[in-house]
Formats: structure tokens, sequence, C-alpha cells
């Protein structure tokens, strides 16, 4: 259960008695746990199921390392058409 700003029992705390309030302190921190726990059980089912294919991992970046060619050749050749004239000066423009 997820308590937001719109459903938090602000009118329940408020009238609690003390014992009411040790009880709800105590349930959320046992939910607080309950929510450490299963990230850390997710964790390290991750870390599990990583050891168990870590082989198949290692290949396939291999692999696709491999196939990257480390410099890129380029899709065409520069063509010297494409260059612009060089600037000659000209007496009538001087």
């Amino acid at each position: 259960m997820t308590l937001s700003q719109d459903n938090f029992p602000w009118e329940y705390l408020r009238n609690a008695s003390v014992r009411s309030l040790e009880s709800y302190e105590l349930t959320r921190l046992s939910h607080a746990a309950n929510l450490r726990k299963e990230i850390e059980s997710a964790s390290a089912m991750l870390a599990r199921w990583l050891l168990e294919h870590w082989s198949q991992l290692r290949g396939a970046s291999e692999s696709i390392e491999e196939s990257l060619d480390p410099e890129p050749k380029p899709l065409r050749k520069p063509s010297t058409a494409l260059a612009p004239a060089p600037h000659t000066r000209t007496a009538a423009a001087g």
C-alpha cells in the first residue's frame, strides 16, 4: 500500500492514542524493512543471473566489438572537382 498526500491518515493519526501511534510506527518501519529486503533480494538475483550468463554476455559483447570497424571509412572519396577554385588576384580587382 502506498501512501500519498490524498490518502494519508492524518485524521486517524491526529486522534490516535499513544499505543495506536506506536503500533502505526512499528507497522511503517516493518513495511520499510520489507521493501529494503525486496530491493536487496532483487539485486542479488540480478547478480546471480549475470553470473549464470556471464560467458554468453561476454561473448556477445566481444563479437559486437569485433564487428565494429575502429576507423570508419568515408561513404565516398573526396572529390577535387567539388573543391573551390583557388582565389587569384587580378590587376583590375586590386
